[in-house]
């Protein structure tokens, strides 16, 4: 999927100073690790064909098929939040940064974010994101954001792992519109709504919220979450805060906030 081509436009990619592509490679965000200490200039940017040790969240593997998208992109404070406290925060602004730049590519995707990092389709999963907070010396936080789309690669009748059966089912834009896509014009519409997401909520974090709510599939339905260590949760979902946390309702009526865990329709 990525021929020379492709892979030429990849150095006329808007916003970032430095670009590398692998066809295949273990982990992006392993590799974007080690850019930050090669002292890469930021932004910068890591794209596989192929990842062989891709993983998501809570360390689960994550399927990385020809085809599709996956990058890594690493961003120092000036661009994303500017304490490493806010790392709850990093995965749900990324979400809406991409969903903005999907729905330009594909305005007829029926496209929600659930919380914190996925991005679906109906039931099925498009993408997903893996954030990770590497401090320079001065403990000022330097953003690994990871993320993965399925774009060209057929995803119909799959699951995204068999470790976990509650798993949602995988799609892809191949999928839903029956066309194949350049994959730098995607990666390259994705990176201007990545940077324009990023400069609003660090202007204006109190914009965030109204933002999510726009693409939150979850709003106000029924919802149950695992905190993990034994911590559980169940009520309404009613947004999230400037800081990203989850925004639940219980049935007391009080609201609780969750800044990580898994959650899943009640």
């Amino acid at each position: 999927m990525w021929d020379v081509e492709s892979q030429q436009a990849l150095e006329t990619l808007p916003w970032v100073r430095h670009v590398e592509f692998h066809p295949t490679l273990g982990s992006t965000n392993d590799r974007a690790r080690q850019l930050l200490d090669e002292e890469t200039e930021l932004p910068a940017l890591v794209v596989a064909g192929q990842q062989t040790a891709g993983r998501g969240r809570q360390g689960r593997t994550w399927w990385s098929p020809p085809g599709a998208l996956l990058a890594s992109l690493v961003v120092g404070d000036d661009t994303g939040p500017e304490s490493s406290r806010a790392m709850a925060v990093m995965a749900p602004w990324t979400g809406v940064g991409l969903a903005d730049g999907l729905a330009r590519i594909e305005p007829a995707l029926p496209l929600w974010l659930k919380w914190p990092n996925d991005l679906m389709v109906g039931d099925a999963k498009l993408g997903g994101v893996l954030v990770e907070c590497v401090p320079d010396a001065e403990s000022r936080p330097r953003w690994i954001v990871g993320f993965g789309i399925n774009v060209n690669n057929e995803c119909v009748g799959k699951r995204l792992s068999r470790e976990d059966s509650g798993d949602p089912a995988a799609i892809s834009l191949r999928d839903f519109s029956g066309r194949s896509y350049p994959l730098a014009d995607v990666l390259g519409t994705l990176l201007l709504a990545l940077a324009a997401a990023y400069s609003q909520f660090r202007a204006e974090p109190d914009r965030f919220p109204e933002r999510w709510r726009v693409y939150c599939g979850l709003q106000g339905r029924r919802v149950r979450i695992d905190g993990g260590n034994g911590r559980t949760g169940a009520g309404v979902c009613v947004g999230v805060d400037a800081e990203g946390a989850l925004r639940l309702q219980t049935d007391s009526g009080s609201v609780e906030l969750w800044r990580h865990g898994t959650v899943r329709p009640a």
